[in-house]
């Protein structure tokens, strides 16, 4: 009866995996019917080594750490892509040593229509980043023109001002002149400064790779496109002082985490904008503190607004919820911003032991190469 059930196992596993025995050399040495078959082989051919398969990665230095890792007898498990001829396809391996035999047992499983999903899965997230940031470049639309005006209206004025002067009947102030010039090229510094954030955050961060920089570099780019609205609406934005790691560089997706930072402002500008009294004051701090023995970032990003409900709360993370009015809001900000921070390895969370509406932000310095880091 036992024999049977075996048998029954064997031809079972052999319908659904992937089964190839191989020396320490690398060579295979025998190989299931289903393998042959996907392979587009009528048998196995003569000193046929797993390195003939073009998988980018299964080379001799990888299969010599196998080695030694099952030799301490444990498992090796990995997703691969192999190709062979004309056939690609991806297997989740598992190899283990046959130590009465002297040889190598891999036995895998076809993984390559997940992995196909994966990608459509990666592709939509990328087009609903797009459309949250195109939608949130909406909205920032005339706080970009209140950023632009008011440094074009100094450029006017001055420009006017320096044209009287000249065509006048009195003697040039060569001083009065180089002083209203010097306003005029700070002037258009901040507006080129207002230009390079926006394209900086504008521009499409999916085949963006983590680099260092500096969270100084990261907050300018982020306040040139808003610190002037916030001003005009009176509200007041307070930054944490960054002396103690000024210089100290964090390994992030630049562009992804300056867009997760403006999310936040301006999800914290519109839910302040009503107050309920003339005498409320508006705020919006931003604190930024370095945990050195833990070596990790925390950002806090908290407003004047008096919380959110535990309702709100429990759906606010989720795609397409938003509170927001109709066409005032995707509802994908906080949802795509919750998979960049994961990306990081870091979490993303609201504080309600905060009296007021505070975000938190947690993330290593620097990534650590052995944790996972996908888009969820």
């Amino acid at each position: 009866m036992t024999e049977k059930i075996s048998d029954s196992y064997r031809k079972a596993m052999e319908q659904v995996a992937y089964s190839l025995l191989l020396d320490f050399d690398g060579q295979i040495v025998e190989a299931n019917p289903l393998f042959l078959l996907n392979c587009s082989l009528s048998k196995l051919p003569e000193d046929f080594h797993i390195y003939h398969f073009e998988s980018g990665q299964f080379d001799k230095d990888y299969y010599e750490r196998i080695l030694v890792h099952i030799s301490q007898g444990f498992t090796w498990r990995d997703e691969i892509r192999m190709s062979y001829q004309d056939n690609e396809f991806w297997l989740d391996m598992n190899l283990a040593l046959l130590e009465d035999q002297n040889k190598i047992l891999l036995l895998g499983f076809d993984i390559s229509e997940r992995k196909k999903n994966e990608e459509i899965i990666k592709l939509q997230q990328q087009q609903l980043f797009t459309q949250s940031q195109f939608s949130a470049l909406g909205e920032m639309a005339s706080g970009i023109a209140h950023e632009i005006n008011n440094p074009l209206a100094i450029i006017s004025t001055s420009a006017t001002l320096v044209n009287k002067t000249i065509q006048g009947d009195s003697e040039v102030d060569r001083s009065f002149i180089s002083t209203i010039m010097d306003d005029v090229n700070d002037t258009v510094k901040r507006i080129s400064k207002i230009i390079q954030g926006l394209r900086n955050i504008s521009r499409d961060p999916s085949k963006d790779e983590f680099e260092m920089a500096f969270m100084e570099d990261i907050l300018e780019d982020v306040l040139a496109l808003c610190g002037e609205k916030f001003k005009g609406h009176g509200i007041d934005l307070k930054i944490s002082p960054l002396t103690p790691f000024k210089d100290l560089p964090l390994e992030i997706l630049k562009i992804q985490l300056s867009q997760v930072l403006l999310n936040l402002l301006n999800n914290s500008f519109d839910a302040i904008q009503n107050p309920k009294t003339l005498e409320e004051k508006l705020w919006i701090d931003v604190d930024i503190q370095y945990d050195e023995k833990e070596d990790r970032i925390e950002i806090k990003v908290t407003d004047s607004g008096k919380g959110i409900s535990k309702e709100v709360a429990d759906k606010m993370f989720n795609p397409f919820y938003t509170t927001k009015d109709i066409g005032k809001g995707t509802g994908l900000g906080l949802s795509l911003s919750k998979a960049i921070i994961r990306r990081h390895n870091g979490q993303f969370y609201i504080n309600h032991d905060n009296p007021n509406t505070q975000f938190i932000i947690n993330i290593p310095r620097v990534q650590n190469k052995n944790q996972s880091t996908q888009i969820e």
